[in-house]
């Protein structure tokens, strides 16, 4: 199933990056798993990973031999806008979809 944030941004690759990075923000994670569960190339993620980092929005979290693992990094204005946005997003369509349920059990 879609992402309420897939489904209003689209599925590139890097909003299915971002919305990877929210779902989970304090979860460590390596770029394979990302490529897996994002179903993404290596390629893109690789690149899409160094932006992220070089905007300070992910940073390293260990690295272990030749894997790196990331993190989001919580302190970023931008993440804290996303995730706050994420929130306030499925807040609203959490009452959306409370509102129906209401509606048809009056019905």
């Amino acid at each position: 199933m879609k992402s309420l944030f897939i489904k209003i941004f689209g599925g590139e690759p890097r909003i299915k990056v971002l919305d990877f990075i929210i779902s989970e923000p304090g979860i460590p994670f390596y770029k394979n798993e990302l490529v897996k569960k994002t179903k993404i190339s290596r390629i893109t993620a690789t690149k899409i990973l160094k932006e992220l980092e070089s905007q300070d929005i992910i940073k390293k979290y260990a690295d272990v031999g030749k894997v790196v693992q990331y993190i989001m990094n919580k302190e970023n204005f931008y993440t804290k806008l996303l995730l706050d946005f994420d929130f306030r997003l499925s807040e609203k369509y959490a009452r959306s979809i409370s509102k129906k349920m209401q509606l048809k059990s009056r019905s």
